[in-house]
């Protein structure tokens, strides 16, 4: 199965009206969403394809907020753990791109 994926900023009126595309095709159980706004709140939707038309939306999900840069230094600090067991401090990190992943024990498609 295909899905299209759409988002709205939470507060918007209209709710035909305010939802854009984030994600026209997918068949992964994630997509990533460039541009949202920081301190911002989105809610999502999806719905599945049927060749090229999409069936019915689902309901859309509970407001999901963006984070302020600072709430991550908060909450990460100033030091990363390399894979040597080396570390790195954010003035090594500033303005280059640092990836995180996250996975969870209980989660199927995260322990393949």
């Amino acid at each position: 199965n295909s899905y299209k994926v759409e988002m709205m900023e939470a507060g918007e009126t209209g709710a035909s009206t305010g939802w854009t595309v984030a994600c026209s095709k997918t068949q992964t159980p994630g997509i990533r969403v460039k541009a949202l706004k920081p301190g911002r709140s989105y809610m999502f939707r999806v719905a599945c394809l049927n060749g090229k038309n999409a069936n019915a939306f689902s309901y859309a999900s509970d407001p999901i907020a963006t984070l302020h840069a600072d709430w991550y230094r908060n909450k990460l600090g100033t030091e990363l753990v390399k894979k040597n067991g080396g570390t790195a401090t954010s003035d090594v990190l500033k303005n280059k791109m640092v990836l995180l992943y996250f996975s969870a024990h209980w989660c199927p498609p995260c322990r393949q």
